[in-house]
Parts: structure tokens; sequence; C-alpha cells
């Protein structure tokens, strides 16, 4: 991919996939007001992982693309360093995704709007993990070591993850029951 279709697609991700989310998240959280307890946990949770993450794009890393395809290598840290954290984001964003899919027929009024919004974030990380970042981190100078920058997404994908808790411990066996006289005599008269 050329710098200038470089250029083109991230402004082309942020003209329509970001401008849609910005655009559509707040009348959304409002129309799930009335949804289940567990469907605006999940929004919220989406909401805010969202924000964050349009931020760094819309503040650090697209900025950079943008100017890295114009000829500024300058900008390299800031395009190599946010992509595995853009990287673990998404992956995020992924689970949260799934889950409000699998709620969305709960939401009512709601269900069909969060299912385009829940679309067009699938269609937006899919286009950035697959085209956008790989071409732009094509566009470094010299030879990055992709793998190197994948597998550090991919640790701090997995740093970022909360702790699975541990397993259960086992219970103890209960102590048998120690049959005094009163034990003994109850005992008796339930036999009959």
């Amino acid at each position: 991919m050329s710098p200038a279709e470089v250029a083109a697609l991230a402004q082309h991700v942020l003209d329509t996939h970001h401008v849609f989310l910005h655009r559509e998240m707040a009348p959304l959280r409002e129309a799930l007001r009335g949804a289940p307890e567990d469907i605006r946990r999940d929004w919220d949770e989406l909401h805010q992982v969202l924000d964050e993450h349009l931020m760094k794009e819309e503040v650090i890393l697209f900025p950079s693309i943008l100017a890295l395809a114009g000829g500024d290598v300058s900008t390299a840290m800031h395009v190599i360093g946010p992509i595995p954290q853009m990287k673990v984001d998404h992956e995020r964003i992924r689970a949260i995704e799934a889950r409000l899919r699998a709620e969305a027929p709960r939401a009512g009024d709601a269900s069909q709007a969060l299912l385009v919004l829940l679309d067009d974030l699938a269609q937006h990380a899919h286009v950035e993990d697959t085209e956008l970042f790989p071409a732009a981190l094509a566009m470094l100078p010299g030879t990055p070591d992709l793998e190197a920058i994948e597998a550090a997404a991919t640790v701090a994908a997995q740093a970022s993850r909360p702790p699975r808790p541990p397993p259960p411990r086992p219970r103890a066996p209960e102590a048998p029951a120690r049959k005094g006289l009163l034990g003994r005599v109850l005992e008796r008269v339930r036999r009959g």
C-alpha cells in the first residue's frame, strides 16, 4: 500500500467509523436506559473503553500515521508504540461486543441500533488490525520487526487481562458425627 493509500485509509476510518461512533454512542446509551441491568453494565463498559480508545487513536496514533505517510519519520515511535495497545483494546472490545450481541434481543427498542453499532465496530477494528496497522508499520524506516511488535501486543493483552481466580479449594471431608448416648437413642427411635 502506498503512503497516499495508507493516509486515505486512515482518514476514511476517522471520517466514517470514528464519526459514526461519536454520533451514535450517546443516543444509544439513552435508548438502553430501559434495558436490563447486565446490558446497561456491558454498554457502559464498552462506552468507557471506546472513549479512551478513540481518544488515543485520534490524538496520538492517527496523526502520527498521517505524518508518517507524508514523509515525517520522526513520528515512528508514535506508530510503533500505540499499535500493540490498540490491538489489546480491540480484543477487549471484541469480548464486550460478543456479550452485547448475545444480549441484544433483550435490549427492547434499542436492539437494532445496538446491533448496527456493533457491526460497524467489528468492521472498524478489522480494517485497522488487518489493513491499516500493518500498512502503517510497513512504512517505517528500516525493516521493523513486525513479529516482535505482535509479540509485544500479545504480552500486553495478557498483562491487561484480570487474573483468573484460583481454583476452589477441595472441601475437607466431614468428620463422622460422634454418636453419644443421645445419638444412639435417636437412631434407634428412627429405625423403629
